[in-house]
């Protein structure tokens, strides 16, 4: 089936299969209320906590949002306003110490770990990890993201995004 915005183009088609595609950027081909964007990196403050102890959550801090009703931020903790199927993916540029042993990336839902990513410590060089989640989330429910290993850098401006989309 097709499903059309609210201006009559199309917006989204389901295959027979069950694949899914879209066009151009959903948040502006549905309807404000059907779907909302976030775009979010983490503070300085959380970057130096996280490296001082080489684990901790990350602060979030906006960049862009389609629609601000839908989340609140506080601290480490993303909440949901609104609820909805939620895709959430991140990279997060960082350097590490040593050239063995792992970094690890873990996103949690209401404190539990739905999540986890490793990459291979960078020897002092800038790397990115990368991680993912998708599903259904409900009003009140929250999303924390957690880093553990001998970090010594994290990027907290372009080269690093945390990337939400909701429907």
């Amino acid at each position: 089936g097709i499903i059309f915005s609210p201006n009559n183009t199309q917006a989204m088609k389901i295959a027979s299969n069950g694949n899914v595609s879209l066009a151009g950027n959903i948040d502006t081909k549905l309807a404000p209320t059907t779907a909302a964007t976030l775009t979010a990196t983490l503070t300085t403050t959380s970057r130096d906590s996280i490296k001082a102890n080489d684990t901790g959550f990350i602060d979030w801090q906006q960049k862009t949002a389609s629609n601000t009703s839908w989340f609140s931020i506080s601290g480490a903790n993303l909440t949901i306003l609104k609820s909805g199927l939620v895709n959430f993916n991140m990279n997060q540029d960082l350097i590490t110490s040593g050239a063995s042993s792992y970094t690890s990336c873990d996103i949690q839902i209401n404190g539990s770990s739905v999540s986890l990513q490793l990459m291979t410590n960078t020897d002092g060089q800038w790397d990115s990890i990368h991680n993912a989640w998708c599903g259904y989330l409900s009003v009140n429910d929250y999303i924390s993201v957690k880093f553990n290993g001998p970090i010594d850098s994290m990027d907290t401006g372009n080269w690093s995004n945390y990337n939400f989309m909701w429907i």
